[in-house]
């Protein structure tokens, strides 16, 4: 591959005297680099300690990667010596490696991660659960509704169930307070003109006042309960489905929601019912089995671990059924392992598809209906990134829109902006691996400014084999130790999937830190900056971001290192 220098900027130099002496390095006198600090998360609900999948996302549990096979193989060096050889100046480079975004088609280096069209994430949000609820409704139902459906909007359990069921009859789940129905509420089921209001649970969950107020809005409201919520579930499969009309049934825990809540999506596009379970029992309750034999269910789908749904109420409903079970690592992966089944959603489908926080239930819940009715996954995210396993199955059905549902303090704008789990390279520090943070932050929030779909990283090794360790901040290692930004000139051999690299040298000068210059230098830079807004339409962007920091450079003191890979890669 021909590699092109397409720009080259120097930055302005200011020399940092050094102290002889000085026993604190010259770059914790500077403001280390921080990520962006994602929107605070405020579900008012606690994940149920019983819930048997750890919480927190996969990539940050995981050992770090190691550094890329085509990497030097020093990934620590030392700091260089006072004689070190001459410096470089400080700047940028912008090259392009190859010509691969325009051609993607036929090309067997990339190939389309899921029709998208790249364009931005969307948010759909109210000032509070009810109103998400409310914006949801007005999402999937421009126009009026025939049936709604409305559910205590401070637990989860009788919701959880009714997903599915709004799926089913298109009908917008919105939320209710136990006592009093939400002004939000009220006006948007006036909007829709139902003819038929059904509420789930019993007046414990929605009392008699409530209901009351729902018959001045419509001719027909039904209550749909149960004495628990496991016979609340069978009472709204009842309600539902007729004998014999369920083939497909879902089975999840109803001691906790995150995985009823994907399996609620899921659900809807099968056109199967969810039935809860308590998941730590031996056995099945008597009632969920004479309802699965009611629903003639000859396939039912678990959705969780052994630990949320045990292999004794597996074993109590598999005679002449078959099983399948979604257990992911935790609550996110099994999100994305229900979204993976081409038996649900086949391969590369176009449909939109949804992201909810996985710790909280009250925006999800309307959301899993609407997504259901679509035909669309819902997908769990944390609240500040989303992990690599539903980034995958995300864009393997990706269609024109990826939407959040809830404000900021449920997903994080790092979320909007569409930023996967980044993992600390081997032997990064905390300097390099927040600069590294702080730089995919920049690049992600400049590209939704532009209306341009956010970047994937692209340093896992499950990347069909083209992206393995972390590449870029192998790179930079390199770069620091020579002090210089030169490019690699072997990188299209060596990493096939990138288009265009960018390297950096900055120092701290006019009062700003080497970070803020380093990403200063690339937007005064026209290449560059076109490059990292480069469109993506039908392929998503791929980057890898390396940044290694030396605490003092003579002349200079802290000084940074910065390498990005831009491109996209096959995720077949």
């Amino acid at each position: 591959m021909i590699q092109r220098k397409s720009a080259f900027a120097v930055a302005a130099i200011a020399s940092c005297a050094l102290i002889a002496g000085l026993a604190t390095p010259a770059w914790a006198e500077d403001a280390a680099p921080q990520p962006i600090a994602p929107q605070p998360t405020a579900p008012a609900e606690t994940p149920d300690a019983g819930n048997a999948a750890p919480e927190s996302p996969a990539a940050e549990a995981s050992t770090p990667d190691a550094p890329a096979a085509d990497a030097p193989a020093a990934t620590s060096p030392a700091p260089a010596a006072p004689d070190a050889p001459a410096q470089a100046p400080f700047g940028s480079i912008g090259t392009q490696i190859g010509e691969r975004f325009a051609s993607v088609a036929g090309d067997p280096e990339m190939g389309a991660a899921g029709y998208q069209n790249g364009t931005r994430n969307a948010r759909i949000a109210g000032d509070d659960r009810f109103s998400t609820a409310v914006a949801v409704s007005k999402h999937g139902y421009p126009t009026t509704a025939a049936t709604v459906i409305v559910a205590n909007g401070l637990n989860y359990p009788d919701a959880l169930s009714a997903g599915a069921l709004g799926a089913k009859w298109k009908a917008p789940l919105l939320l209710t307070q136990p006592g009093a129905l939400p002004a939000s509420t009220k006006a948007e089921i006036a909007r829709l003109k139902p003819s038929k209001i059904v509420v789930v649970g019993g007046i414990g969950a929605v009392s008699a006042g409530v209901v009351k107020t729902l018959k001045g809005l419509a001719g027909n409201v039904e209550r749909v309960s149960g004495a628990d919520r496991y016979s609340t579930s069978i009472a709204i499969a009842q309600a539902g489905w007729p004998a014999g009309a369920a083939s497909n049934v879902f089975l999840a825990t109803g001691t906790n929601f995150a995985d009823a809540l994907a399996a609620g999506a899921a659900g809807g596009k099968l056109k199967a019912p969810v039935l809860l379970v308590p998941g730590n029992a031996g056995s099945a309750p008597a009632p969920v089995k004479a309802e699965l034999s009611r629903l003639g269910a000859t396939k039912v789908r678990i959705a969780g671990g052994t630990g949320a749904v045990s292999t004794g109420v597996q074993k109590s409903i598999a005679s002449n059924r078959t099983v399948v079970r979604y257990a992911g690592g935790d609550r996110f992966d099994t999100s994305a392992r229900i979204a993976n089944d081409t038996g649900i959603y086949p391969s590369n489908p176009q449909v939109n598809t949804y992201w909810a926080n996985g710790l909280g239930f009250a925006d999800a819940l309307a959301g899993g209906a609407v997504a259901g009715a679509k035909g669309s996954p819902l997908l769990l995210s944390t609240p500040s990134c989303v992990t690599s396993s539903v980034y995958t199955a995300n864009d393997r059905v990706a269609g024109a829109n990826t939407y959040l549902l809830g404000g900021a303090g449920a997903l994080g704008n790092t979320v909007l902006w569409g930023n996967e789990c980044m993992k600390a390279p081997a032997g990064a520090n905390a300097t390099n691996a927040s600069g590294m943070q702080w730089l995919y932050n920049q690049i992600n929030a400049k590209r939704y400014a532009a209306n341009l779909s956010g970047f994937r990283l692209g340093d896992s090794t499950t990347w069909a084999g083209h992206a393995t360790g972390t590449p870029a901040y192998s790179w930079a290692l390199r770069n620091r130790t020579n002090r210089s930004y030169a490019a690699n000139p072997a990188l299209g051999t060596q990493q096939p999937w990138v288009e265009y690299e960018i390297t950096g040298r900055h120092n701290t000068y006019g009062g700003k830190s080497h970070l803020t210059n380093t990403w200063n230098g690339f937007m005064s830079d026209s290449t560059i900056k076109s490059q990292i807004l480069v469109p993506t339409p039908n392929v998503r962007g791929v980057v890898s971001v390396g940044y290694a920091v030396t605490a003092n450079e003579p002349g200079y003191g802290a000084v940074g290192y910065s390498v990005i890979y831009i491109g996209a890669v096959d995720q077949s």
